[in-house]
């Protein structure tokens, strides 16, 4: 992860996901449907690379006996939660901190949710945040993953080309979208399917993909009993 640059963007960063909303609302509508059939009324949560706070505020209004920790690596980002999140202030706690390491102790939540975080690690630390996952995740709870996923060269680049088109008629300037595509560079993408089976192999159960959308996907898995 590379820390400078999420420092530099945390100021502009919510305004630009609100043009761009990657499928975040319908996302949330699906995750509502599902946290209802579980039978889960979510009480406490962990956001891991919370950001600028703008998924997690969805939660929140929903949700109004939610607490949620929120941890980030930037500062600045966190910052800027500090204020995006202002009329939900005491029912979020802001930690800065490493997802990769971070420590618990004993405490176990009713959700863990990561949106637009993942990609920005390797393999071998996508290993290291599931694992944080299960071990703070309550038996049955749910793990919630919005992110970018790679399929093949080809496909990627497509995927990108009708993203660029959709990003200019949502109001995102050809300067906004240069700086997107510049910190690209830093994406470690993975197979979609490659990071279900992690997931699997580490204890989630009934793994699912329940919406796509342009290299988007929305990853939902239940901490199984082991």
């Amino acid at each position: 992860m590379n820390k400078s640059v999420f420092d530099s963007i945390a100021e502009e960063y919510n305004e630009q996901r609100e043009k761009m909303d990657r499928g975040e609302r319908y996302c949330f509508e699906i995750i509502k449907d599902y946290l209802y059939f579980y039978g889960i009324k979510p009480y406490s949560g962990v956001d891991l690379g919370i950001g600028s706070g703008y998924f997690m505020r969805m939660f929140l209004r929903e949700y109004v006996n939610l607490k949620i920790v929120g941890v980030d690596i930037s500062n600045p980002m966190l910052c800027e939660a500090r204020n995006y999140l202002s009329e939900f202030i005491n029912r979020v706690h802001l930690v800065c901190g490493d997802i990769r390491r971070m420590n618990f102790k004993n405490e176990k939540f009713d959700i863990v949710i990561s949106s637009l975080t993942i990609h920005h690690l390797n393999d071998r630390d996508k290993k290291k945040v599931i694992k944080v996952v299960k071990k703070i995740l309550k038996k049955g709870g749910l793990c919630i993953i919005w992110d970018k996923f790679t399929t093949s060269n080809k496909i990627d680049s497509l995927y990108h080309s009708i993203w660029k088109k959709r990003m200019m008629g949502q109001g995102i300037t050809a300067e906004e979208i240069i700086k997107i595509e510049k910190r690209r560079r830093y994406d470690k993408l993975i197979c979609l399917n490659r990071f279900i089976r992690m997931l699997e192999r580490s204890g989630f159960v009934r793994v699912n993909t329940p919406y796509k959308d342009l290299g988007m996907s929305l990853i939902i898995g239940e901490r199984g009993i082991i």
